[in-house]
């Protein structure tokens, strides 16, 4: 199989010469961040458990004393951000959506973990996130979804803040 080309950065060899050297370094670390965006999607579509294989008949097939989902601090405080405000409409459910719901719930928890460990936190991703796991909710106004979206969002803006300063 033939090697691709790669890329250049400047097209013409007289451009070379405009270009600055913070362009150049701009360049590659957004070259390194899509990178490693890409890199968390798969990695998390690979995790991610499906129909069949639900999150529970994992667990059960797990040794009690070799738990995988040894949740961290951090982890814990994001899932429980996420559910201030929702107990009453969360006990309103029936109990299989529940189950879905919290879940998913889980699995968004877990993304947004990774998105908030990286340097440049992209804010969108965090509201598509959160706005996806609410849809799970059954009859839930999209006003009431896009606005505790935007709440949650600079909640878990806040703790990253609050977890930088403490390092």
């Amino acid at each position: 199989m033939p090697e691709e080309p790669k890329k250049i950065f400047y097209k013409k060899v007289e451009d070379r010469e405009k270009i600055s050297d913070e362009d150049k370094i701009r360049y590659e670390r957004e070259k390194k961040e899509q990178k490693f965006e890409k890199d968390i999607d798969n990695k998390l579509t690979k995790e991610e458990v499906s129909e069949e294989g639900s999150l529970q008949n994992v667990l059960a097939k797990v040794p009690i004393n070799q738990h995988p989902l040894q949740k961290t601090t951090n982890l814990i405080e994001i899932e429980n951000i996420l559910s201030q405000g929702l107990e009453n409409i969360y006990n309103g459910l029936p109990s299989k959506k529940q189950l879905e719901v919290k879940k998913k719930g889980e699995e968004t928890a877990l993304k947004i973990s990774l998105l908030l460990q990286r340097t440049k936190v992209k804010v969108k991703n965090i509201i598509k996130l959160i706005k996806n796991w609410l849809k799970a909710i059954p009859g839930i106004n999209k006003f009431f979804l896009e606005q505790e979206a935007k709440i949650k969002t600079d909640r878990l803006l806040n703790l990253k803040k609050k977890i930088k300063i403490c390092k």
